[in-house]
């Protein structure tokens, strides 16, 4: 399986510059009691992080047009660059009190675009506001203008990936090793001519049979070993195997004598494991065996697609060798099931699983 992540990355510099504009009186003129300001002023360039031909500055200007607001004081951040190139910017504007504290603050996000763009804070500081609040905001005849500025490279786009294994259950493994070991086995099983060692505890948790027996049974007899003589020793070797790991190696080849194994053992879990390869394994010439099988192991799901299919191929089945055998070994119950099916099909009424539409 693949994992992919994908990363869009952006660098961020940041520059606190201060603008210190000392006689700041000298750039005032009284006409009567109104207090008339003359500014037109630059602040020296500065560069943000290690890009020298992007400059920036502050200019600090009062209103000239007879038509502009005169009772502020306008503050503009200006962009210079030795090469055409976008710039992202977050910054803050504000001015230095006579304590160090930040008054007057204003916050912008702009993107500078060419040489010579800048952006206005058209209401910076009211005019009143510097003759009201002197001692504060121009301590010793100074105005200290600051600016706290974010300048944003370019974006980085890239993508990482890794491979991951498809997790597998470490008990899978450690119980399948020690099905193959043979390590710490205290129970001997008789199959016939061959005899397999196992452990009681797993034979127990999986299957209802092996508790009662262990639980009971053979405490009553008191012996030391089971004895198996209606069962194939390859088929409880696939059984053993299932109780183990939850698998079955070459299951198509076993799966009919394992499903009377499951029923008989009282596995659940493995009995549905075979009528699931059951199903994808029926045609002409097993369906009708498969339908033994399915009614003498209590098997309603593989019942239901076993006989929508020999509906759907009667005349075909009862033509079949294993529908002769049956109706030898089973009379009755090839008559009464074929019969029925028969009628079913010429009066059009029956219902098909899904499984047989398809097939149809």
């Amino acid at each position: 399986m693949r994992f992919e992540r994908g990363y869009t990355f952006t660098k961020k510099h940041v520059i606190l510059y201060e603008w210190r504009i000392n006689e700041i009186s000298s750039y005032f003129e009284k006409n009567n009691d109104e207090v008339i300001y003359k500014l037109d002023l630059e602040s020296p360039k500065f560069s943000v992080g290690a890009d020298e031909q992007k400059k920036w500055y502050l200019r600090l200007k009062s209103a000239s047009d007879p038509d502009e607001d005169k009772t502020w004081l306008s503050l503009f951040l200006h962009y210079s660059s030795s090469k055409e190139s976008e710039v992202k910017t977050k910054y803050f504007l504000f001015i230095l009190n006579d304590k160090k504290e930040r008054v007057n603050v204003s916050e912008f996000h702009k993107w500078f675009k060419n040489d010579g763009d800048g952006w206005i804070c058209a209401e910076f500081v009211k005019k009143a506001d510097l003759e009201e609040k002197k001692d504060e905001l121009l301590p010793d005849d100074t105005l200290t203008i600051g600016i706290e500025l974010t300048v944003y490279d370019d974006s980085t786009t890239f993508s990482t990936y890794i491979t991951l294994e498809e997790p597998k259950s470490q008990m899978v493994a450690d119980y399948k090793r020690l099905f193959e070991s043979k390590e710490g086995c205290d129970v001997v099983i008789k199959v016939k001519d061959e005899t397999f060692e196992a452990h009681k505890t797993i034979l127990m948790a999986r299957s209802e049979m092996f508790f009662k027996l262990f639980t009971v049974e053979m405490k009553e007899s008191k012996e030391e070993f089971i004895t198996l003589s209606d069962i194939e020793p390859e088929i409880f070797n696939s059984l053993l195997e299932f109780i183990y790991i939850d698998e079955v190696s070459d299951l198509d080849v076993v799966v009919e004598d394992l499903l009377e194994a499951a029923d008989r053992f009282l596995i659940e879990s493995l009995k549905s494991m075979c009528v699931e390869s059951l199903i994808k394994l029926i045609k002409i010439d097993n369906a009708v065996r498969f339908l033994s099988l399915a009614e003498r192991h209590n098997a309603p799901q593989l019942l239901t697609h076993v006989t929508d299919f020999i509906v759907l191929n009667v005349e075909d089945i009862i033509k079949s060798r294993e529908f002769k055998i049956m109706e030898k070994s089973n009379p009755s119950l090839a008559l009464i099931l074929f019969r029925k099916f028969a009628a079913l099909k010429t009066d059009g009424t029956f219902l098909f699983s899904d499984s047989a539409k398809k097939a149809k």
